[in-house]
């Protein structure tokens, strides 16, 4: 389990991933850094899980936007 928090974080999980030939990956939490790693594994060819608590990912945004 990794906790992503900045640049070195993103680095260790990278690394991780690759050591243990990961296919696939689960995320919790679907705020900003969530949404943005779902979106860097599944371009990077992961299949990719992202589960977020609330009834809509991203809450800063509007309903509507989100």
């Amino acid at each position: 389990m990794f906790t992503i928090r900045n640049v070195v974080d993103i680095d260790k999980l990278n690394k991780y991933v690759k050591s243990i030939d990961a296919q696939e990956i689960t995320i919790i939490g679907g705020g900003y850094i969530g949404v943005e790693a779902e979106e860097d594994l599944r371009e990077a060819g992961y299949n990719v899980a992202l589960i977020e608590a609330t009834d809509q990912i991203l809450r800063t945004f509007d309903y509507d936007n989100g």
